[in-house]
């Protein structure tokens, strides 16, 4: 939790210091200003590893006698955020120096699971029975993506990198000029 603190701050600041740098002037058009943040495409707002447990049994059927029993850690590194080249003109409406801007839905950007994270914990071989496979091991990893992709709604990673865009954003905006900022996000 500390480290998506300090990245989002560190976002912020290379946020900052990119448009210092672009040569934003006081007389641009606050309009213009907002959609320059477009350029950033996507803002990657939280990154977050997590370890998945995979389990794997074969047991004895009629036609093999004994069984296996094999405990994989999966290890996957995931980026998340908003993606701002999909923000349109009617997303945002601007009176003054007052700003609401309704954002696109988070997304995740990279779900990668590095094959040397993949140990293997535990084994049960039957004294009659083989090692998994490579091929056999392989669907297992493939089912350990699965999982990790079906996990993320209920870990919150979604709903936790939009509420880190509303704060980035939040800041970039009052750097801006805006004196009131409404930023609306998208039902889940």
């Amino acid at each position: 939790m500390i480290f998506n603190k300090y990245l989002i701050l560190v976002t912020a600041c290379f946020f900052l210091l990119f448009t210092a740098c672009t040569g934003l002037r006081q007389e641009d058009n606050p309009a213009e200003r907002v959609f320059k943040i477009r350029n950033l495409n996507q803002l990657a707002t939280l990154e977050a590893d997590i370890v998945k447990v995979l389990s794997a049994s074969d047991d004895a059927t009629w036609f093999k006698l004994g069984s296996r029993k094999s405990l994989f850690s999966c290890e996957a590194k995931i980026k998340a955020g908003i993606d701002l080249s999909k923000l349109k003109e009617a997303d945002i409406r601007i009176e003054n120096n007052n700003i609401t801007m309704s954002i696109p839905s988070a997304e995740v950007f990279i779900l990668k699971i590095n094959p040397g994270a993949i140990k293997e914990v535990y084994t049960d071989v039957g004294i009659l029975r083989s090692d998994f496979s490579t091929a056999e091991k392989e669907l297992i990893f493939q089912m350990g993506q699965k999982k990790v992709e079906e996990s993320i709604p209920e870990l919150g990673i979604l709903k936790q990198a939009e509420q880190n865009a509303v704060v980035f954003l939040t800041a970039y905006l009052k750097a801006a000029g805006f004196k009131q900022i409404q930023i609306l996000t998208q039902p889940y």
